[in-house]
């Protein structure tokens, strides 16, 4: 029983430091120029990410992007402080759902 209970413990320290170099050694805003395109021709809209893009992994995985515009045809239709979307994983299918919007 302690050497399992050891084990688990060794388990735990290691998801753990796993969790934080994914946050330091994943430099997601390198991805802006990506998600930007990718974003407007999904929307047939402009879509500019004016600030960083970061990761989180807690209390969930997401993706949190800062000070988000959407224009379309030179009118300003949303801007948007903070857009957190997160990937919601079920049996069946995947969908990704913003969690937060400010």
């Amino acid at each position: 029983m302690k050497k399992l209970l050891i084990a688990l413990g060794i388990l735990a320290v290691i998801v753990v430091l796993a969790g934080v170099a994914i946050l330091v050694l994943v430099v997601v805003n390198i991805q802006k120029p990506r998600i930007e395109p990718a974003v407007s021709d999904a929307l047939e809209m402009e879509f500019r990410i004016r600030g960083r893009v970061r990761l989180r992994l807690f209390p969930s995985a997401s993706i949190v992007l800062s000070d988000v515009l959407v224009r379309n045809r030179g009118t300003d239709l949303a801007t948007v402080e903070t857009l957190r979307l997160g990937v919601e994983l079920r049996l069946r299918r995947e969908n990704i759902r913003a969690n937060r919007c400010r």
